[in-house]
């Protein structure tokens, strides 16, 4: 009500909130975000610590890990914005228009709202979401409408980081290797 109110005098409504409240369901996957978090912090800091603190000397050392650090702190903006980013749910104010018989209407039962296209209920979120793809417990979120871009930025980054990570490993993983099967 506080919309049509505030249309009514003639001032701006409030603008939409993109973040998600803080309830008990959300305290509770907090922790897995936790363990997340710090898998992922454990693998980062082997790789840092591990394969190149002992080369910094070396030119292309700085180089590679300019290019990682680039991508690992993409990596956890992109994750920090995919937890906390709301997906979307559907508006106060929207229905269905006089006339507007060619589309199919879809009721929720659980939130008491009509659905717009694309829209689903999430049992685990326990509301209706826009544009849902699914819900990801290692964000213990919903993938909507609003987040879906910083999701696939996430999953991006990752395979980026990975790949630095892998291609500049290869060459140890290889020596490694050759010295075990009694190569060298």
């Amino acid at each position: 009500f506080g919309d049509r109110s505030a249309q009514a005098s003639g001032a701006e409504p409030a603008a939409m909130q993109r973040t998600r409240p803080l309830t008990t369901q959300r305290m509770y996957g907090m922790g897995f975000i936790l363990v997340v978090l710090s898998m992922i912090m454990f693998i980062h800091c082997n790789f840092v610590f591990n394969n190149w603190l002992h080369k910094l000397w070396r030119p292309d050392a700085a180089a590679v890990l300019l290019v990682y650090h680039a991508l690992f702190f993409n990596l956890l903006f992109s994750f920090y914005q995919c937890v906390m980013t709301d997906p979307g749910t559907v508006p106060a104010n929207w229905g269905f228009y006089m006339g507007d018989e060619t589309k199919r209407r879809r009721y929720c039962k659980m939130c008491n709202v009509w659905k717009p296209d694309r829209t689903h209920h999430c049992s685990i979120c326990n509301r209706c979401i826009l544009n849902m793809d699914h819900h990801c417990p290692w964000i213990n979120n919903c993938v909507g409408l609003h987040n879906h871009k910083y999701f696939l930025l996430l999953g991006i980054y990752a395979w980026l980081a990975s790949l630095v990570a892998l291609g500049t490993a290869l060459p140890e993983l290889v020596r490694c290797a050759g010295i075990a099967i009694g190569l060298e």
